[in-house]
């Protein structure tokens, strides 16, 4: 038995359930009890890119702070961004947007207390191991294969975007009534668009509805 199989079989403090879909990573965590000093949870990610050999891994960025404290903001207007060691997340649950179909992940989350100095650092004692990887799609036979596209009000793609386009939120804002600016459709339209015309155009949906629209609202 390897070392990584061995893990698994080892007691960790901290458990981490992830679940995929095409388009994002839905993690949710639990301890077995308080972790004294804890001020959150750092979430490290392993990620080899649909297409791309190579795995890295980094911590996921966190848009959330601690009160109390001023933040300096960008002149360009971008969001303030901080690796989760430094903002960690201060909640039990967190959705990974900046992930792709066809991307392998895999996750772990290491809890953050602040020692006697007021510096924050890892308690890799009560961290979880790392999930086992998985591949975002859909099944491939699967009665029903789900897509998305994306709304402008999810934080973390719409940050993405903006910094890959070099745009501020306000220019942004120019640009959506563009009906020429086909980058901002696209990644808007998400995977929901793409499959949906995919199938339009295959000659084999001819008897079969190409594709359906569901709605959901949280009041």
């Amino acid at each position: 038995m390897t070392a990584a199989q061995l893990l698994k079989f080892t007691f960790m403090p901290t458990t981490l359930k992830v679940y995929t879909n095409e388009d994002d990573s839905l993690l949710f965590w639990s301890i077995v009890k308080p972790i004294k000093g804890c001020r959150g949870f750092a979430i490290e990610r392993k990620i080899t890119r649909n297409g791309d050999a190579a795995e890295t891994s980094a911590f996921l960025v966190n848009r959330t702070g601690f009160g109390g404290k001023a933040i300096p903001l960008p002149t360009d207007g971008r969001p303030v961004i901080k690796p989760s060691t430094e903002w960690p997340f201060q909640r039990f649950n967190w959705t990974d947007h900046d992930v792709n179909t066809g991307d392998t992940v895999s996750y772990r989350i290491v809890p953050m207390v602040r020692n006697a100095a007021g510096d924050l650092e890892q308690v890799e004692a009560e961290a979880s191991a790392f999930s086992d990887p998985r591949t975002l799609g859909v099944e491939a036979n699967g009665t029903f294969q789900p897509f998305f596209n994306r709304g402008f009000v999810m934080s973390q793609f719409m940050s993405r975007f903006l910094a890959e386009n070099k745009l501020t939120l306000k220019q942004f804002k120019n640009r959506i009534s563009d009906e020429t600016d086909k980058p901002s459709d696209s990644s808007c339209q998400g995977t929901f668009a793409r499959r949906c015309w995919r199938n339009w155009k295959s000659p084999h949906q001819k008897d079969r509805n190409p594709c359906g629209a569901v709605r959901i609202e949280r009041r």
